[in-house]
């Protein structure tokens, strides 16, 4: 194997680790994301207890929306 080829090689691999490492990186992060939207949605929901019927529904529904957000990455 020449420098180059060797050099090739080493790249190709070292996409495919940074890849993998950032694949396995995200599911986790898709993970954790996904258990705070979930607090925040209990916690949201506590915190709504006192609201007047109409503000109560639009914080909740506002809630829904930036933890389906943020559970879909964006």
């Amino acid at each position: 194997m020449t420098p180059g080829e060797l050099r090739e090689a080493f790249w190709e691999f070292e996409a495919y680790v940074v890849a993998r490492e950032a694949g396995r990186w995200q599911a986790e992060l898709d993970r954790r994301l996904a258990q705070l939207g979930g607090q925040l949605a209990d916690v949201a929901a506590q915190a709504a207890v006192g609201l007047p019927e109409a503000d109560r529904v639009w914080f909740l529904r506002r809630v829904r929306e930036a933890t389906g957000e943020a559970q879909a990455g964006g």
